[in-house]
């Protein structure tokens, strides 16, 4: 009888333990950023990933403005080149849906606040990580 008593007050700790920790462990969702306009290139071989990365950019309310081909030599790692000195947006997309680098280089006449060149580490990157965009992207 005392085992019993002893195994249910076990297991009674150890769910409110439990209960305790996800409710002071678990982030607050994160403030959805602002809309941006986003240019996606693929820069990776991948044939469809540039669109597939444009769809989960456009459902969590970004304007892509351009998806194509980057018409270079495949790189190694994806980067976000911030077009207009959005420097606080750009880097926190690139924590949120990177993790990857981001690289100063505005334009005259930029199509977009920010390109994302996916590169062969796209596989890494949050944005790809769940079947469904991650909420606050």
């Amino acid at each position: 009888m005392n085992l019993l008593r002893i195994l249910m007050m076990l297991v009674l700790a150890i769910a409110v333990a439990s209960a305790l920790w996800s409710w002071t462990h678990d982030p607050a969702p994160a403030t959805p950023l602002p809309p941006l306009q986003i240019e996606v290139l693929n820069s990776c071989g991948v044939d469809g990933l540039a669109e597939l990365a444009a769809q989960r950019l456009r459902a969590l309310g970004h304007d892509v403005t351009r998806v194509a081909d980057a018409g270079m030599a495949e790189l190694e790692h994806t980067v976000i080149l911030d077009r207009r000195g959005r420097d606080r947006l750009s880097r926190e997309l690139a924590r949120r849906a990177g993790p990857c680098p981001v690289l100063l280089e505005q334009i005259e006449d930029p199509v977009a606040d920010l390109t994302l060149i996916l590169g062969a580490d796209w596989q890494q990157m949050a944005l790809f990580s769940d079947p469904e965009p991650v909420s606050g992207l």
